[in-house]
């Protein structure tokens, strides 16, 4: 009886091993390249302000947000948040890794480190940093995350294209100009 029990044990924890390898396999496959911020929503609520905003960014990933005092509710001050591009790919350990690109200035994208990243039951867990920026080998709590289609990525309330995507859909845009022909983000790296 006790050899009927590990087996079953050991076949669970197999499967759960390979469900977990060909989730995370998956997603590579899919999330390689660069991804630029679209679409966003959010809210802040605490003792002196409050703001809830829902909408399509601009070509710099950012959306204007009004923030309410609580004290003075005709006071409004009006905010520009940003939010990065993403880029996977690799490190130059070979780890699979993410980058955050500060997209705030099209003239020069600054990239974060690279970080490292799992994937498990449609949540990604990124690498965290100490307070120098230095990766420290340890996950945060995790972000849902969904493919809404081939080009379109949800990770918490932002959604994401596929950057080649992005420059086909948005030719007008200062952004779609900044890519050559491969169809990546040029990115200038200034460490």
């Amino acid at each position: 009886m006790k050899t009927k029990t590990l087996i079953a044990l050991a076949s669970f924890i197999l499967l759960t091993v390979a469900a977990s390898c060909s989730e995370e396999q998956a997603f590579i496959k899919k999330i390689t390249g660069d991804w630029w911020p679209v679409h966003a929503s959010g809210s802040v609520d605490n003792d002196l302000y409050s703001a809830t905003w829902n909408g399509d960014l601009g070509e710099h990933g950012d959306i204007e947000i009004s923030f309410t005092s609580k004290t003075f509710p005709d006071k409004v001050i009006k905010q520009v948040l940003f939010y990065p591009a993403l880029s996977f790919g690799q490190d130059n350990r070979k780890n699979d890794a993410l980058r955050y690109l500060d997209i705030r200035s099209l003239y020069e994208i600054k990239p974060g480190k690279y970080l490292k990243y799992k994937v498990s039951n449609g949540t990604i867990f990124i690498e965290t940093t100490n307070e120098n920026g230095t990766p420290t080998g340890e996950f945060d709590e995790g972000h849902p995350y969904k493919f809404l289609d081939k080009n379109n990525l949800q990770i918490d309330n932002v959604i994401y294209q596929n950057y080649a995507y992005y420059r086909e859909t948005h030719r007008k845009t200062t952004a779609a100009e900044i890519g050559d022909d491969s169809g990546l983000i040029p990115v200038m790296v200034s460490e």
